[in-house]
């Protein structure tokens, strides 16, 4: 292979074999004095700000007692209301099977919403993990850009 014969030292070049640049050309190939290379390290937004990032909470603002007292509140006003325009003077009787029925089918609406708020949980500390990580990553390469310039600034002394 033409190309890896510098290694079995068939063709020897050397740098004055080499053509000259003259013109424009030479300008663009001259290697930047110190002063010319940064030695502050570019800043990169912080995953954790408060400007970016909200910390995590719940779906709701409340605990889910509190969130069922306070449309249970509701619903009394509404029925208050209902009942003062219906002019209900007897007792209200439910039968037990279609009570059975709507409890049950309340106990699945709290088991269902309970899974929702875990998800949302599991989401919640999925996304922590993968910040702290954007972090550590950050910090990595900021240590490597630190020393990429430490060894430009030894190369061209």
């Amino acid at each position: 292979m033409g190309f890896l014969d510098f290694l079995t030292g068939k063709k020897e070049r050397r740098m004055s074999e080499l053509p000259k640049l003259e013109g424009e050309d030479s300008e663009l190939l001259k290697m930047p004095s110190l002063d010319d290379i940064p030695t502050e390290l570019p800043t990169f937004p912080s995953a954790s700000s408060k400007e970016e990032l909200k910390p995590a909470r719940s779906i709701m603002p409340y605990s889910t007692e509190d969130f069922e007292k306070s449309i249970m509140r509701r619903e009394r006003k509404e029925l208050e209301i209902e009942k003062d325009h219906l002019n209900v003077t007897m007792p209200l009787f439910v039968k037990v099977s279609f009570f059975k029925d709507v409890m049950d089918e309340v106990g699945v609406m709290r088991a269902k919403l309970k899974e929702e708020e875990d998800a949302l949980f599991r989401m919640s500390e999925f996304n922590n993990d993968q910040n702290a990580e954007f972090d550590k990553l950050k910090k990595q390469i900021e240590d490597i850009q630190r020393k990429l310039i430490f060894i430009d600034k030894n190369l061209f002394r």
